[in-house]
This record gives structure tokens, sequence and C-alpha cells, in this order.
């Protein structure tokens, strides 16, 4: 018997692939394999400055402390702090019982040794030529009594001045220290009282070694207080020191100072930070920064490789097989956008990494 072997040809149906599905693979296997993707744009112009950041606070040009130069009980203090100040105004007093007593001891002193010497002076008056040993030494005495007696009395009025204190400017009280009847020592060196001139704050910002040189009197700056939200001080650079300061983090740093309009809610001690503008132009070329291999002074540009061209009216997607470098001249970097200083014209063609 013969055999009859059937075979049954099972018909493939076509093979169909899902755009979309296509580009999802293709893409997970270039992000395995280290391919980069980017994005198409173009260069253009705008604006761009260079700044330098650095944090600060404000202060103020004109700030007096007030102290005791002696000691004593205190006997008044006439302001708080907030307080407004006029010049010559009391600010606080010590007890000056003592001192008034001890002044009019030092005058009735000065007033007899006075006395005292006028009679030895009248004695010898007229023995300019044959005063005796015993003459002059009495003479000297009488002098040196009322001298010192004198010097005694301007001690003792000086004390009674320094008993009280008042406030050298206009301004406001911003610091006040001691209770009425604290003895105060002056080896204590205690502030009783800081006043400060409203009129004159600043935002003094330290700015590191390093960017110091780029820092100059009259560029503009943007000052930020973290006190005052959504907010933005113009202001002027208008001092930058020749010596350094070290911060609270024990770096040096150069303590410039910016001058800007003043506000109703300012107040002093506020802190914030600022962005000097060094350098500025607006019209110039620019490019995104994932554009730029900074270190090669490049930018990649799109050619006719392009990979995974059109995949189901799906927007091109361009990987490093599709890009070209070309050399350009950097300029400024605002944190966002390079400048292109030469080797790339507005509206070309850049690929920008994702």
């Amino acid at each position: 018997m013969t055999g009859v072997w059937f075979q049954t040809t099972m018909k493939r149906k076509p093979l169909v692939f899902v755009p979309a599905l296509l580009a999802v693979i293709v893409l997970v296997v270039l992000s395995k394999i280290g391919v980069a993707s980017y994005d198409k744009t173009a260069a253009r112009r705008g604006e761009i400055a260079s700044t330098i950041a650095a944090s600060g606070k404000v202060k103020s040009e004109t700030e007096v402390i007030l102290k005791f130069p002696s000691s004593g009980k205190l006997a008044t203090l006439n302001v708080r702090e907030n307080d407004r100040v006029k010049k010559g105004e009391v600010i606080a007093t010590l007890e000056s019982h003592t001192l008034s007593a001890t002044l009019q001891k030092a005058r009735n002193d000065l007033l007899a040794k006075q006395a005292t010497a006028q009679k030895v002076l009248d004695e010898v008056k007229d023995h300019d030529k044959d005063e005796t040993f015993v003459q002059k030494e009495k003479r000297v005495a009488a002098e040196t009594a009322r001298d010192s007696a004198y010097d005694s009395v301007k001690e003792a009025e000086r004390a009674l001045e320094d008993s009280v204190l008042t406030s050298p400017i206009d301004g406001i009280a911003t610091q006040v220290n001691g209770n009425v009847g604290e003895w105060i020592t002056a080896l204590d060196n205690k502030a009783i009282a800081k006043v400060i001139d409203p009129t004159e704050l600043f935002f003094e910002a330290g700015i590191s070694q390093e960017d110091s040189g780029q820092v100059a009197v009259g560029q503009a700056a943007r000052v930020e207080l973290d006190a005052i939200k959504d907010s933005i001080l113009e202001g002027t650079v208008y001092e930058v020191p020749m010596s350094t300061s070290v911060n609270n983090d024990g770096e040096i740093v150069v303590p410039i100072k910016i001058k800007f309009t003043l506000g109703d809610n300012l107040k002093l001690g506020y802190e914030g930070d600022t962005q000097i503008i060094t350098k500025s132009k607006t019209d110039a070329i620019l490019v995104p920064k994932g554009a730029v291999v900074r270190d090669a002074q490049t930018v990649y540009i799109p050619n006719s490789n392009m990979v995974l061209r059109s995949i189901g009216g799906l927007v091109p997607f361009l990987s490093n097989l599709s890009r070209d470098v070309k050399k350009v001249k950097l300029g400024m970097f605002d944190g966002s956008n390079w400048e292109i200083l030469e080797g790339l014209g507005e509206s070309e063609e850049i690929l920008v990494k994702k």
C-alpha cells in the first residue's frame, strides 16, 4: 500500500506594525544603547544679561551706638524700640545726685586752692630776681594744687555730662536695652540704644573673591527680600570697598553696597538676595544651553540622516545619529541661554538635547 502524504500549508496573515508601538520600541532601544534625543529649534534674537548672585541684608549708612562712658544707676530710659527720635533728644540718664555733689565739692575746692595760690603769688611778686628756694617751693606747690583742683572740676563736669545720653542724629531707635534702677558699669561697654537714619538704608551683599573683580560702581542690581515676597527692588551698586570681610560661613567676601528705592515696608536687617548685572545686550543671537557644548565651543545642527523621519505622522525623533556640530564663539550666559557671537545666524536651525 502506497502511503500518501498530505501537506497542509497555512496561509500567513501579513504582519501589521502599529506606528505608535514601533516608535515606542525604537525610542526604548535607542535609550537603552545610550543614544540621546533632541528637539529642533532655531537661534533667535533677544535680550541677555550676565549677572552675579549674592546674599546679604538691609543696613543703614548712619548707625549710632549710644553708651554711657561712666558708671552709675540708670535713672531714666525715655525711648522704646522703633520710636522716632530727634537730634539732641535725651535717650537715658544716670542718677546724678552724687555727681552733682562731687562737682560742687570740686568747685569749692578750686576756689580755696585759687585763693591760696593767689596769696602765695602776692608774697613773692616782688622777688622775681631774688626768690628764695623756700619761696619757690611754696609757690610751685600752691600753683600745682590750684591746677589739680581745676582738673578735678573739669572731670566732675564731664562725669555729669556723661550721665546724660542724647541722640546725635534724627532717626529711629532700633535697639533699647536696660531697666531703670539697673547699675550700669562703663567697663561692661553695654549699649543702651542704637539709632539709625531710615533715609540712608542700603543692601550689603558679600561677593565672592572670584567674582568681585567683575563688580563695579554704577552697575544695576535687583534685590529680592525674603520678607517681601514677589517684589523686586531695583538698585545700583554705589560702593565696592578695597577691603574684605568674613561671612557667617567663614568665607572671605567683598561687602559691596547697593542703593535702592526705599519702600514703606522696608526694615533694617531684612535678608535677601541680589542679582548684579555686570553686562547686558538687547539684540543678541541666543540659543538654549542644551544646544551648546561649552568646552568645544560648538552647537548641534540637524543633518540629512534623521532617524525615524516620520512614523505614522508622529513628530520626527532626532538622535545623535542625525546631528552635526558647528563651531561657534560663545558670549554671555544667563543660566538658560547662551549668546552666540560668531558662527550662527538668526533663525538657523539647531538641536537641543532633551
